[in-house]
């Protein structure tokens, strides 16, 4: 029952092929002088050239110099500055479902960086950093990071498929989370600097290195008997992935460890909540599939799986493949 359930669970979180394509919207907020703030936009692909935002800032900014449409940038002079002031945006056409990352530079060199999740279209430009704004911010961060992170989910699925039981699959877990913090905490601070593309292709590589050892299914390889070893190893991996993504967020100047501590947790937040939700499911359908399986007559869920089982695996091997060979190119 394990396995048919994550097989099925697996299945519906695969298809999604986006990893990390989504690219935000990234606006950039520089003041460069009192009360003088440059605006400049970085469209992702998503957005085609010359369908990007209309800008409205307070009414007590007047554009002095550029555009405030699209691919162009603005400056603008605010006699009441932006500290807690709302700044809007509007597409032309259809808003498209993509985050929109918002960097606030000031003169003293404080930057903020403000995250709009998907529809959202306005952000309140905040004030200096405070030590709760920063922990806050970081924390729902590292949540939709790892959310939204479907090579890491597809990893951590495969992880509890091949653990197994709850004990075995919390010791994977935890190998994996010690691990990634090392890596996360010294690559974000500049400790360890390793190349962003070749580690994205490699967590891809660590995907497809799971889903072969579920497919050959050699109980006695070292993957199947010390998983947490694996995972731990892996876990070194990864955890330079979600720093190279807290780097492009951009980095908290006055509260630094505790922008890190908090990505660090809501991350580990956004995974637990995985593993529960695996784990609910799977409870559920042993409650409910002998309840449906005699009222609509359906098969034992080992013949499911069974029918499945190949096709899933070959989904996952072939998606986590296709990401290999692009983030490859993409640095070759």
């Amino acid at each position: 029952m394990l396995r048919a359930m994550l097989a099925l669970l697996m299945l519906l979180c695969a298809w999604p092929a986006a990893a990390h394509e989504s690219l935000p919207l990234v606006v950039v907020i520089e003041e460069q002088a009192p009360d003088i703030f440059a605006l400049r936009l970085q469209l992702p692909p998503a957005i085609e050239r010359g369908q990007g935002p209309h800008f409205t800032l307070p009414e007590s900014c007047t554009l002095m110099r550029g555009s405030d449409r699209g691919a162009g940038t603005g400056l603008y002079r605010c006699a009441d500055g932006l500290s807690g002031e709302q700044v809007r945006w509007a597409f032309p056409g259809k808003t498209p479902a993509i985050p929109t990352l918002v960097r606030v530079k000031r003169l003293t060199g404080e930057e903020r960086t403000i995250l709009a999740g998907p529809g959202e279209t306005q952000i309140l430009v905040p004030d200096r950093e405070s030590w709760s704004a920063v922990a806050w911010q970081y924390l729902t961060m590292g949540v939709h990071h790892l959310l939204s992170g479907y090579d890491h989910l597809l990893f951590v699925f495969c992880l509890i498929w091949i653990a197994g039981s709850p004990k075995r699959v919390l010791k994977a877990v935890t190998g994996f989370t010690l691990a990634h913090s090392v890596t996360l905490i010294l690559s974000a601070l500049g400790l360890v600097r390793v190349p962003v593309p070749p580690v994205e292709a490699a967590i891809a590589l660590s995907i497809m290195f799971l889903a072969r050892e579920i497919a050959v299914g050699r109980r006695e390889s070292l993957t199947w008997r010390h998983p947490m070893l694996v995972s731990s190893l892996f876990g070194l991996l990864h955890g330079l992935g979600f720093a190279a993504a807290l780097r492009e967020t951009g980095m908290p100047q006055l509260h630094l460890l505790t922008g890190l501590a908090a990505f660090n947790i809501g991350v580990e937040i956004g995974q637990v909540a995985v593993v529960l939700l695996i784990f609910a499911a799977i409870a559920a359908g042993r409650r409910l599939w002998p309840i449906l399986a005699e009222r609509f007559h359906l098969p034992h869920p080992a013949s499911l799986l069974a029918r499945g089982e190949q096709v899933l695996l070959l989904l996952i091997g072939g998606l986590s493949g296709f990401w290999v060979i692009e983030r490859t190119i993409g640095f070759l």
